[in-house]
């Protein structure tokens, strides 16, 4: 299991892509991971796994607390970019046309 120790908006952000493409989940930072199903309607994590990563995320809301940050302007931030890496949203998105 990858350590995340949140001291940073960097830090943050590399939790965030690692949601989208290690843990392959929508982001959502209001979501717990303890409560992700599968196709199968099964969990998505094993218990101590969404326990630790509902951690990170909370510790990623108190930085961005202490911080005066808007964490939902950040996870939005991160997943268009790697959505649009992906190919699961236009490159141009947002943009006017240039990407």
């Amino acid at each position: 299991m990858k350590l995340y120790v949140i001291t940073s908006v960097e830090e943050m952000k590399l939790f965030f892509v690692d949601v989208i493409i290690v843990y392959k989940c929508l982001l959502h930072p209001d979501d717990f991971f303890a409560d992700m199903v599968n196709e199968q309607g099964g969990p998505t994590f094993e218990r101590g796994l969404a326990s630790y990563l509902d951690g990170v995320m909370t510790a990623c809301f108190v930085y961005c607390d202490t911080h005066d940050l808007d964490i939902y302007e950040i996870a939005i931030e991160i997943q268009v970019r790697e959505y649009k890496k992906l190919g699961l949203l236009p490159k141009d998105l947002g943009t006017d046309g240039e990407d």
